[in-house]
């Protein structure tokens, strides 16, 4: 069986900050806190999550760690549930576009799905699984996407070994599967993809010259290149047809 995995940011999603809608009185008075004052920390704490991505070393601080101490430090009555509903609001609510599926997203997932493909993720972030998951859902991404797989829950990052064996087990990859792994970081989704023994499909502007120095024994020989997503789709059906 051939399964497909996905980087998440920059290769499904957009990766940039959304503008801030105020919050409301209303939003903010259960927790007695004032609105400038409950945005002020919903900044401070997602700086520090934002921070855990770039830890030194393979290991990644967990997000629900780091809401747990941030909330004890500054003696907050809100859970994290709620901290993840005031997010939203302070992102536009309904109408974020926080984590927005990147063109042709969508017509991609629903094509593997189509053909009875499955699929997984593995994402590098520092966002709690929540939030990431009810924006996936938002979205109208979640029901096409098989297991997600985030550093910020399971404490590995891209491009570790044991991040990506977590993601193939979560993913269902059995001895014999093949995978084609498709991202747009050369060294934390395309190299590590390929010295596992996958292919991959590496989304990048066609004048890039990462991967350049690859030869048939390192993967050069099982990676394909794709301007975009319209681009990846086209290989990636070809490449399940000769499968």
């Amino acid at each position: 069986m051939i399964r497909v995995g996905f980087d998440l940011g920059g290769t499904l999603l957009r990766t940039a900050v959304p503008e801030f809608t105020p919050l409301a009185p209303a939003d903010t008075a259960p927790f007695g806190l004032e609105p400038v004052e409950a945005q002020r920390h919903l900044l401070a704490l997602f700086e520090q999550l934002a921070a855990t991505e770039y830890e030194p070393g393979e290991h990644q601080t967990l997000a629900s760690v780091v809401i747990e101490e941030y909330r004890a430090k500054n003696e907050l009555r809100c859970t994290a549930v709620d901290l993840e509903n005031l997010t939203i609001q302070l992102v536009g609510g309904r109408r974020t576009e926080m984590l927005t599926p990147l063109a042709g997203a969508p017509d991609l997932l629903r094509a593997l799905r189509e053909r009875e493909v499955p699929t997984f993720a593995l994402s590098n972030t520092g966002l709690p699984g929540g939030l990431v998951r009810r924006l996936l859902e938002h979205h109208g991404m979640r029901p096409l996407l098989g297991p997600v797989v985030l550093s910020s829950e399971c404490g590995r990052r891209k491009p570790t070994s044991a991040a990506f064996d977590l993601a193939e087990t979560v993913g269902g990859v059995a001895p014999g599967d093949g995978v084609i792994f498709v991202g747009d970081d050369p060294d934390k989704d395309i190299r590590p993809a390929l010295a596992r023994g996958h292919r991959a499909v590496w989304i990048s502007d066609p004048a890039a010259t990462d991967l350049d120095d690859l030869d048939d024994a390192a993967g050069a020989d099982r990676l394909w290149r794709a301007a975009d997503l319209g681009a990846a789709h086209r290989i990636l059906l070809d490449l399940l047809e000769v499968s």
